[in-house]
């Protein structure tokens, strides 16, 4: 199904480029399009402002204002402030540079619904993002709320934000793809080539979730039992690593539909958690 799947996907392509001459060339949509132009190119260079610089200064704020030594609760409180700065700032950059995009009016029925897939796609990616680094903050750990170390700190940050750039592409992709003309099979091929690195990523990031084994007991002490806070740990994290590997099977088996049943709301689930 290979071949087939490359040269639809390059058919779309060909077309989103066809339909953006044709506005190009389109005299009336031109001379409407000069007339947006200044808003359109203002929301799209304010956009990357806010999401690369605006959120990094709100943040750096709400840190520096930390007391050192605060206590658990003032952190929480500090970096849920934090998240709803990045969820602004994120949320406001991406959705000037779509507004920016539309004004300029250069894209027909099959770049309107990709973009439309994008939009869905945006929202998840920003959740995945601020929940991420609310709990793992690499480059804050004054606002952390997890307990691991900067190592890991660092990676499950990458993890999450590679999870959402994942499930951002499946939007665009597999769930736009009848709309824009996509046959079934090469959706099949699309979304085992973007749900594969999802599901090892999401079996990465159920590692990360499970707390370190308690020490060895010394001599003369009883070992100490779990507690519930890490069995339901454990329990998460087999759950989550046996959906990445019913999704891969079930996506290589044929089973377009299911398989982004089996991976993709316990994706979401663990957004909602977090």
């Amino acid at each position: 199904l290979w071949p087939q799947a490359v040269a639809q996907s390059v058919e779309v392509g060909r077309r989103v480029a066809n339909e953006v001459a044709f506005a190009l060339r389109d005299t009336v949509r031109s001379r409407e399009r000069a007339e947006v132009a200044p808003f359109a190119l203002l929301a799209l260079a304010v956009s990357p402002v806010l999401v690369l610089w605006g959120r990094r200064k709100a943040v750096a704020l709400i840190r520096d204002r930390l007391a050192a030594g605060s206590g658990r609760m003032r952190r929480v409180g500090a970096a849920a402030l934090a998240a709803l700065v990045r969820a602004a700032a994120l949320g406001s950059g991406f959705a000037l540079f779509m507004v920016g995009l539309r004004q300029l009016d250069l894209l027909g029925p099959t770049g309107t619904k990709l973009l439309e897939g994008a939009g869905v796609g945006l929202g998840v990616l920003v959740a995945s993002r601020v929940i991420s680094l609310a709990w793992y903050a690499p480059d804050a750990p004054a606002l952390r709320i997890s307990e691991v170390d900067d190592a890991h700190a660092r990676n499950g940050s990458r993890l999450a934000l590679l999870l959402g750039l994942l499930f951002l592409a499946q939007m665009i992709l597999v769930h736009e793809g009848p709309a824009i003309g996509l046959g079934a099979r090469a959706l099949a091929v699309l979304n085992l080539v973007l749900l594969a690195p999802a599901a090892v990523t999401l079996w990465s990031l159920a590692r990360l979730l499970t707390p370190e084994t308690p020490p060895e007991p010394a001599e003369g002490e009883e070992a100490q039992t779990d507690p519930p806070g890490r069995r339901v740990a454990r329990l998460g994290t087999l759950a989550l690593k046996g959906t990445a590997i019913l999704s891969v099977l079930l996506s290589l088996a044929g089973y377009f539909a299911a398989s982004r049943y089996a991976l993709l709301p316990p994706a979401v689930t663990l957004g909602l958690v977090g």
